[in-house]
């Protein structure tokens, strides 16, 4: 999971020749030093079985105007699948403030020879994510000739132009990968009267500062542990380097570049006027505004020089109709302003659900900004680059996310989460037919972040993919006995809830001169209980809240009458609750009403094979059996 992060590749990102930028440059040689590592390396009759990374050295010099940082990777390739893994090496860096020089870039067989990357392969992607201000690039050199009990060697030096920025200049260091790190170093010299700030999170690595200078050394790194749902920044050990002594700095620099959006507004007024004039509701305002600036201004990364924290004029982000995260949520608080409604823009890490995760005050931290206002006594958090998500509720996607308010006297701490992220209700009409079928009648409604969820799904596609999407759903949950027909509503318009209705006849199935043994499983609650098992097998894991309500009604349809019915259920547990209730309606029908209710908690991972035994027992407890007598023929 972690050597991702490092080396994967995005296969849609725009891909260039790197040897043809004034971004990269090519100074291709083998340091005798490396070079003479990997030799004795070869020579050792005790070579690892697993992979390693022989070397990670990181060399600094921190001046007023630049950051010069030199690289050296080696990694010896025991098994052919962690040359398919790790075989190409990449390097990311920032196309407007970055350049990269690559030193060596080499492969190395097991008999000693040396075979030098040729940069007319190498290739340039574009690592910028949807919802995000970045403007990152990846170098990827896929290293040729390597071979099992191979080697490699990267060495690049990246210079970043701290007058280029608007951010900080600060990063981090890993001090773990997926593999162990034989032999890990760190020196960093901070030159001239550059604030020199650091901060070590974790063993494994010793650091010492004299004077000016920061030395980190490190040996036999045992590989990161990670699990199936974290998020590795959160607990990797890392040394983070920076230049910020507070984070009101941090908020400070960052309302002055928002502030810029202001100094064009032209439009502004006339705009809400026209959205608003007519409507109210306070709420219903909120709506209008938020589905015109995350419909109308559609997302367009912007970026450039001079704009990668900086929003451009809201008079310009009217005119062109496009714009990124920062440029739509200036625009939607200046909106939010005119109605009065005084809202703060809110920095977002969307990759950090732990504040203890960042270890120095940076603007780094964070590549994304969103809206949030109090209304009553409720916070609501607003992302305008989200085109599915009512106002109400925070988008699931940065629920829990570390955030810092653009106002002093705020630290990082999380987004606000929902008590129920999953909320959805099922009513069930059923009804028996003389050949031994069933006519179904369904209706299936979302709220929240799960109307967003399928939302998302359906919006982009025609009709026929709707039917095709909701039909598949159907067959894998339901019953593959037969196609429904579908219909729908709160799809298009940014709603708090969305409806999916669906009909039905099933084809025989039961043999309706024999006495009614009829079971079935509660199909939805047993797809969302079976969704929601927790993964983690060596770290705690955040469950996310589910509230489900299914009504079923049977109509025997005076083929059988009534003998046994699923009997009523209050079962309760510390991490949440199932009640069934059962009730025989006067003209023979049944109704059966089913509710889960378990709310947003953590999980200790010792608890966690629990929680899923628990989440078994629902399912199982949500199966529906029910019998019946035949109707007897009144005697002539």
């Amino acid at each position: 999971m972690l050597g991702a992060v490092f080396i994967a590749t995005n296969l849609f990102a725009t891909n260039t020749f790197a040897s043809k930028t004034e971004r990269v440059d090519w100074q291709l040689a083998i340091d005798n030093a490396d070079k003479a590592r990997v030799s004795q390396y070869l020579t050792q009759s005790d070579k690892p079985a697993e992979m390693r990374q022989v070397l990670r050295q990181y060399s600094f010099d921190v001046y007023d105007d630049q950051v010069s940082r030199i690289v050296t990777l080696i990694n010896y390739y025991p098994k052919f699948t962690d040359i398919e893994n790790y075989g190409s090496q990449s390097i990311y860096f920032n196309r407007n403030t970055q350049r990269v020089s690559v030193l060596s870039a080499v492969s190395v067989s097991p008999s000693g020879t040396f075979t030098t990357f040729d940069p007319q392969k190498a290739r340039l992607r574009d690592t910028d994510t949807y919802n995000t201000f970045t403007d990152g690039q990846e170098l990827v050199m896929p290293l040729p000739a390597l071979e099992e009990g191979g080697l490699s060697i990267i060495k690049y030096k990246l210079i970043t132009d701290r007058n280029a920025q608007e951010m900080d200049w600060a990063t981090n260091i890993w001090t773990e990968n997926n593999y162990e790190i034989e032999n890990f170093s760190l020196r960093a010299n901070w030159h001239g009267n550059t604030v020199m700030r650091w901060k070590q999170r974790g063993s494994g690595v010793k650091c010492e500062e004299r004077a000016r200078t920061l030395e980190c050394k490190g040996q036999s790194i045992s590989a990161f542990s990670g699990d199936e749902q974290i998020m590795w920044r959160d607990h990797i050990y890392h040394i983070a380097l920076g230049g910020l002594d507070s984070w009101d700095e941090v908020s400070s620099r960052t309302a002055t570049f928002m502030q810029k959006a202001m100094e064009d507004t032209k439009g502004l007024d006339d705009l809400v006027s026209s959205l608003t004039d007519h409507t109210p509701e306070k709420s219903d305002k909120i709506s209008k505004l938020l589905d015109f600036v995350a419909r109308d201004i559609r997302y367009v990364s912007m970026s450039e020089t001079g704009h990668a924290v900086t929003p451009h004029a809201i008079h310009d982000t009217i005119k062109n109709r496009y714009g990124d995260c920062k440029d739509k949520s200036t625009l939607l608080k200046a909106m939010l302003d005119k109605i009065g409604i005084k809202g703060e823009l809110r920095l977002v890490a969307t990759q950090r659900a732990y504040p203890s995760g960042l270890l120095l005050p940076s603007m780094t931290a964070f590549d994304h900004i969103v809206v949030c206002f109090t209304l009553g006594e409720q916070e609501y958090c607003l992302d305008p680059t989200d085109t599915a998500t009512n106002w109400q509720v925070t988008p699931n996607w940065i629920q829990g996310k570390v955030s810092l308010p653009v106002n002093p006297d705020y630290i990082p701490h999380r987004l606000p989460t929902s008590v129920y992220r999953w909320q959805m209700s099922n009513k069930t009409k059923n009804k028996f037919d003389e050949k031994g079928g069933q006519y179904e009648k369904q209706t299936r409604e979302y709220f929240g972040e799960y109307a967003s969820y399928y939302r998302k799904y359906l919006m982009s596609k025609n009709d026929e993919g709707k039917q095709s999407f909701l039909t598949e759903e159907y067959k894998d949950t339901v019953t593959d006995l037969s196609e429904p027909d579908f219909s729908w509503t709160g799809v298009d318009e940014m709603s708090f809830d969305l409806e999916i209705s669906s009909e039905n006849t099933l084809p025989a199935f039961l043999d309706v001169s024999q006495p009614l043994n009829y079971t079935e499983g509660d199909a939805w609650i047993k797809k969302e209980l079976g969704d929601m098992r927790l993964q983690n097998t060596d770290y705690g894991e955040y469950f996310s809240g589910i509230k489900l309500e299914s009504d079923y009604e049977y109509d025997l349809n005076n083929l059988w009458k009534l003998k046994t019915t699923p009997p009523s259920l209050f079962f309760q547990y510390r991490f949440g609750s199932l009640i069934r209730k059962t009730e025989k309606l006067n003209d023979g029908r049944l109704r059966v009403n089913t509710k889960v209710d378990i709310v947003a908690q953590w999980i200790d991972a010792d608890e966690i094979a629990l929680f899923n035994r628990f989440l078994d027992i629902l399912e199982r407890e949500s199966s529906i059996h029910l019998t019946g007598d035949l109707i007897e023929e009144p005697s002539a």
